[in-house]
């Protein structure tokens, strides 16, 4: 009879960490560039474009940590979100239409395509979401959040 509230105590902190990663689930992402084009136009929202890699640690902070944070979260239904590997060939002549010389690559895009902006390089939660505030603003027709910071996005698309 003792060993039951032992073993209880155990699975429940065995469980407990599993419990707090399911609860932090990030946008869902999609992983094909034109159906996530499609997509956008379709609803109206704008496109969320990340270049990445499993090897890149910066990438995957923002993956595991930024994307699903408690700041973040309020903006995944707000966007059309497509993650791309950069390490996959069908993606190379994206990656350069796009300049993504380096990850993380994440490029901002109206719905019906037109770029921006982009950053280069992986942002704290509450960074990166004040920037996804800004980029709704601009999809919106609001003033640029990007102008003057060297993060302009080439406009270019394959």
């Amino acid at each position: 009879m003792k060993k039951i509230p032992v073993l209880l105590t155990v699975f429940s902190l065995a469980i407990l960490p599993a419990i707090s990663i399911a609860d932090k689930s990030g946008p869902e992402f999609s992983h094909n560039y034109k159906e996530a084009l499609a997509k956008a136009k379709s609803s109206n929202k704008p496109l969320i474009l990340i270049f990445s890699a499993s090897w890149c640690p910066p990438c995957q902070y923002m993956k595991q940590s930024v994307y699903p944070s408690k700041q973040v979260q309020p903006f995944h239904n707000s966007f059309v979100w497509a993650y791309l590997d950069a390490d996959v060939r069908e993606n190379a002549p994206i990656l350069d239409a796009y300049g993504a010389s380096e990850i993380p690559h994440i490029e901002f895009l109206t719905s019906d395509g037109r770029s921006m902006g982009h950053i280069a390089e992986a942002l704290p939660p509450e960074q990166f979401a004040g920037l996804l505030g800004k980029v709704i603003a601009l999809s919106k027709g609001k003033r640029d959040p990007m102008r003057g910071s060297g993060r302009r996005g080439s406009g270019r698309k394959p």
